[in-house]
């Protein structure tokens, strides 16, 4: 995970809305965009690739379910962005035009504690694939 600028430290400290959350271009499905493109806006406020995975910094609300999703199912987002980046844009952007956010929502409230978002997400079978590479290792 690349460190923190100066300016991204002070406005954790301040209290201000992380840069991630505000970024027209790192909203936008993954994708949609070349990794020069994603890395140049990520460089631009001292952020690195996991951290748009991560559930505190996300950057679309999507991509906090696809965070708590991981968080869920054990997957480290590092690892899993080193590993399957290409895998992890294109579910990206199926999960921000998924029509079962209401399900995934409150699979992740009810405590997660069934595998029932294999029937709803149609990202699941990336996930499972990469949960059971990681516990491999």
């Amino acid at each position: 995970m690349a460190p923190l600028s100066i300016a991204a430290w002070a406005r954790r400290l301040a209290g201000a809305p992380s840069p991630l959350k505000t970024s027209p271009s790192l909203s936008a499905p993954l994708a949609k965009q070349s990794d020069a493109e994603i890395d140049q806006s990520l460089a631009a406020v001292g952020f690195s690739r996991a951290q748009l995975f991560g559930a505190a910094s996300a950057t679309a609300r999507h991509r906090v379910h696809m965070a708590n999703m991981m968080g869920a199912l054990k997957i480290d987002a590092e690892q899993a962005i080193a590993h399957h980046w290409q895998a992890l844009k294109r579910a990206d952007e199926t999960c921000s035009q998924c029509g079962q956010v209401d399900r995934c929502r409150r699979w992740l409230a009810w405590g997660r504690r069934n595998k029932a978002y294999q029937v709803f997400c149609p990202n699941a079978a990336l996930f499972d694939e990469i949960g059971e590479e990681q516990k491999g290792k």
